[in-house]
């Protein structure tokens, strides 16, 4: 079972209370870059917080870690939890970075859960590196964690000399 990452994140948004993202409460977004995370945030003041955010673009490696000829392609997922803050309040901000910190960890918990019952596509998510990252002042005065998980898969590298002209 392939991991899907969309999928599985709004699922993770809307059934964790700290998140509860609904039609009615959008607190689950889909961006493309930092840039538009930040037009996101400034254009939209009427989303509740915390909020989720996944960064839909797509990186990571293909490799061959054993020289096995086992290909791996390891994509990276990033995700964000934010949370507005008041302007100069540099305690609420402390405390914004800390509450979507652990929010944050609430969602690799469910990973993890996942990952040990073999559900969702999460067996080979990599618990070694997790990294984690500040963000903000961000939109509207937003602070935040950045998150990024890699889950590998088999990589389809196969030569076809049909795809070649001789």
């Amino acid at each position: 079972m392939n991991f899907n990452f969309a999928t599985y994140m709004k699922t993770c948004a809307e059934k964790l209370k700290a998140i509860g993202h609904t039609e009615e409460t959008p607190k689950f977004f889909r961006i493309s870059s930092l840039a538009q995370l930040d037009e996101l945030l400034s254009m939209i003041s009427d989303i509740g917080y915390p909020a989720m955010l996944i960064h839909d673009n797509m990186d990571g490696a293909i490799g061959d870690r054993s020289t096995s000829n086992n290909y791996l392609d390891v994509p990276n997922y990033t995700f964000y939890v934010v949370e507005h803050v008041s302007l100069n309040d540099h305690d609420a901000k402390q405390q914004a970075i800390l509450n979507c910190k652990n929010i944050g960890l609430k969602i690799i918990a469910k990973m993890l859960h996942d990952k040990l019952d073999l559900n969702q596509g999460l067996t080979f998510l990599q618990f070694d590196n997790i990294p984690y990252q500040t963000i903000g002042p961000i939109g509207d005065n937003c602070h935040g964690m950045m998150f990024t998980i890699s889950v590998p898969n088999q990589a389809q590298i196969t030569y076809n000399a049909d795809d070649w002209t001789t």
